[in-house]
């Protein structure tokens, strides 16, 4: 309960913020959102390539950002309102590639088993861990493919969870 308030109050604060700088930053939020599945998977074929292209990608957001910055002085409620919703969906893409970055924890007994969020940690965060409904939606994720035929109840729908696995996860990560 407590993470999933933490993990909230990341989505919000990145919302607020956002749309504190209305058009410019729903710009900025909505490049960054659009970039970041390529720039995973460019990540994985070569890291020095990735951060290379996230600092020009980067300059040419913030560049871009000042050509659609408002004219007007003052308020701007369209502004910020599509700031405001660019940068929710800013903060919960970034919670749940947050959610999706824990270690896949393996049995030893059982190879083929494997438990997210991990059970290795233990005591009050483990307990955490456990009932966040933010890792639970990790789960979900990374496991799209695995959990497609079965008949657990998920906390994201199947469909969904699979589309934000295409987009999040490169490979499979439990093989």
């Amino acid at each position: 309960m407590l993470l999933d308030l933490v993990f909230a109050a990341l989505v919000g604060v990145t919302a607020s913020f956002v749309a504190s700088r209305a058009r410019e930053g729903t710009f900025l939020a909505l490049g960054a959102m659009l970039a970041l599945g390529p720039l995973l998977r460019l990540n994985h074929v070569s890291p020095l390539l990735a951060v290379l292209a996230t600092v020009l990608l980067g300059a040419g957001l913030l560049y871009g950002a000042r050509l659609v910055r408002s004219t007007r002085r003052g308020r701007d409620p369209i502004g910020r309102t599509a700031g405001f919703a660019a940068g929710a969906l800013l903060g919960l893409v970034v919670v749940l590639t947050l959610s999706t970055a824990l270690p896949i924890e393996r049995s030893a007994l059982d190879p083929n088993q494997v438990d997210y969020p991990p059970r290795m940690v233990t005591g009050f965060a483990g307990g955490m861990v456990q009932s966040s409904w933010f890792l639970q939606a990790g789960r979900d994720i990374l496991f799209a493919p695995l959990l497609a035929m079965s008949s657990d109840t998920l906390v994201l729908p199947k469909p969904v969870a699979s589309r934000l696995h295409d987009w999040l996860i490169i490979g499979e990560p439990w093989a």
